[in-house]
């Protein structure tokens, strides 16, 4: 290998490691009844939001009745992040309560 292959390799080596320093972790408290609207159709609004926000989200398998979905990214897009998936969940509580009415 050449020397500026191994300056190149080691820049980006450095690259790597002070983004994973920004970024941050979170645990948010999100009850089971929430995660098809986080999730949404063949995970398209996980995938939305983890595009959209730049962050990586892990929810518990559906077998797991573990509330907790971890999320991690750079402090300012969790804040945003978080604050939409609160809001998937409000509407979701919002149209259960028409659902209910309508009966």
């Amino acid at each position: 290998m050449s020397s500026s292959s191994d300056e190149e390799e080691l820049l980006l080596l450095y690259a790597v490691i002070e983004s994973r320093q920004k970024e941050k972790r979170i645990w948010l408290d999100v009850p089971v009844k929430y995660r098809r609207s986080i999730i949404g159709i063949n995970g398209e609004t996980v995938r939305k939001l983890c595009s959209t926000f730049k962050v990586q989200i892990v929810i518990p398998p559906k077998e797991e009745y573990e509330n907790t979905i971890k999320i991690t990214g750079p402090q300012q897009n969790l804040e945003q992040v978080v604050k939409e998936i609160k809001t998937l969940m409000e509407n979701f509580d919002n149209k259960q309560a028409l659902e209910i009415q309508v009966f």
